[in-house]
């Protein structure tokens, strides 16, 4: 239609997304990517910065070199005991993260091995150590976050009609706006049973048939060897 049309002569476009399932659908999935990533274990600081000066300067100006969620803010930690970090706000407020929030926090190694369970908070966090943090409902008290290295995406449809109502391409904007529910190319997977199974019925098998799974060799024809 070309950007004059679309912009300028009043063309009322319709959508089939409904707005209230593509909220909670997108709250649903940055939770089970969040949740999946955390079962790895925690891969430690984005890195470290000097505390006894102007910590607030330099923590301005470290850049975590990745894309990360509104609602999160980049923090360091100025203390540590048993249960508690104190930690300064890049906009200056103070904070603390409790020890029981972050026993999730095992120390990654491989992606199915992690280190043993922290028992204190200086097992997770050193004076100095530049993280993600994101506010709770109690005052001034954060929950420590981590850049997902998992992506994904998803898309929920009427089955009657087709017509897409919530989607989402991938785990926080990317720059390239890549969308992993339209352009990324994978493997089928189970999804071909459907086509083998229906292909079956149609063709005289019944739900009660039985295929032996054993090796078969097949003449592919003249001058090729057996299949």
């Amino acid at each position: 239609y070309g950007s004059d049309n679309v912009f300028e002569n009043g063309i009322v476009v319709r959508t089939t997304l409904d707005p209230k399932i593509q909220n909670i659908g997108i709250m649903a999935f940055e939770k089970g990517i969040e949740d999946y990533d955390k079962k790895h274990g925690y891969r430690g600081s984005l890195g470290q910065i000097d505390t006894n000066g102007k910590w607030q300067e330099e923590l301005e100006k470290f850049d975590p070199k990745k894309l990360y969620k509104d609602t999160w803010l980049k923090a360091v930690v100025l203390s540590t005991s048993k249960d508690l970090a104190s930690i300064g706000i890049e906009n200056g407020e103070l904070g603390s993260i409790e020890f029981s929030s972050i026993k999730w926090a095992r120390r990654y190694k491989t992606t199915d091995s992690r280190g043993p369970a922290p028992k204190k908070i200086d097992d997770v966090l050193k004076i100095g150590d530049v993280i993600l943090v994101e506010k709770t409902a109690k005052l001034s008290v954060y929950n420590l976050k981590q850049i997902p290295e998992v992506n994904g995406g998803f898309v929920a449809l009427d089955p009657h009609t087709g017509r897409v109502i919530a989607m989402s391409g991938g785990y926080v904007d990317q720059p390239n706006q890549f969308n992993r529910s339209t352009q990324a190319l994978r493997q089928p997977g189970s999804t071909m049973k459907t086509f083998g199974y229906i292909a079956a019925l149609e063709n005289g098998f019944t739900p009660a048939s039985v295929v032996m799974d054993e090796e078969i060799s097949l003449n592919q024809g003249v001058g090729l060897p057996p299949y």
